[in-house]
C-alpha cells in the first residue's frame, strides 16, 4: 500500500512512522522507524530510493519547459527535488560523499533553476554540496536562490499595501536568513 507524497499530510492516517520514501510515494512497511528529523516524513532506504530516482524515474522536461508553470507543476518539481535531496542526505549520513555528489548533480541536471525556480527544497541541496566540499556549486546555487528570494520579496513588499502579504514576506526573509546561516557555517 502506498500514499502519494504530493497530498496533504493529514491524509496519512497517522501511519507516517511506517512510511518508506520511494520516489513520489510512501510505501507502508511493517517496521516502525524513528523520524529522520522533525521536518521529514518516512525514512529512506538508499538503495531502493536510488533505484527509483536513477533507473525508474521518467520525467519529460519538454512537458514542463514553458515559462508559465502552474502551482501544481511547481510543487511537483519541488517534490522531486526534495526526494533527491533526502537521498543525497542519506548517502552523506552513510559517509558516501561520491554517491551524495552523484545524486545532487543529477537533481540539478534534471531540475535546473531556469527550468523552475528554486524553493525551500534547495536549502538541503546547498548544505550537502558544502558538506562534501563542492563549494563553487553550493555558492552558485546560493546566489541563484538568493536573487530569486530577493526579487520575490521586493515584489511582495510592493504588493503589500493592505498588509495581506505579511506572512509570505516573513517566509521569504526566513529563507534568506537560512541561506546566510548555511553560507557562514
Amino acid at each position: 500500500v502506498y500514499f502519494a507524497n504530493t497530498v496533504e499530510s493529514n491524509n496519512y492516517l497517522g501511519l507516517e512512522d511506517y512510511f518508506q520514501l520511494e520516489g513520489l510515494a510512501y510505501k507502508i512497511t511493517p517496521v516502525k522507524k524513528e523520524k529522520e528529523n522533525e521536518y521529514t516524513i518516512g525514512y529512506v532506504q538508499p538503495d531502493i530510493l536510488y533505484n527509483k530516482c536513477f533507473d525508474k524515474l521518467s520525467f519529460d522536461k519538454k512537458i514542463y519547459q514553458k515559462k508559465d508553470l502552474c502551482n501544481n507543476q511547481k510543487q511537483l518539481i519541488s517534490n522531486y527535488r526534495n526526494t533527491f535531496a533526502r537521498l543525497a542526505s542519506r548517502f552523506l549520513e552513510d559517509n558516501k560523499p561520491e554517491m551524495t555528489l552523484l545524486v545532487l548533480d543529477k537533481c540539478i541536471d534534471l531540475f535546473p533553476p531556469d527550468f523552475a525556480p528554486y524553493t525551500y527544497s534547495i536549502l538541503e541541496i546547498i548544505t550537502d554540496y558544502f558538506k562534501i566540499g563542492q563549494i563553487k556549486k553550493a555558492r552558485d546555487l546560493t546566489e541563484n536562490y538568493m536573487k530569486n528570494l530577493v526579487n520575490e520579496t521586493e515584489l511582495l513588499i510592493k504588493q503589500n499595501k493592505d498588509k495581506s502579504k505579511e506572512q509570505e514576506i516573513r517566509i521569504k526573509v526566513y529563507f534568506l536568513n537560512e541561506l546566510a546561516k548555511i553560507t557562514n557555517e
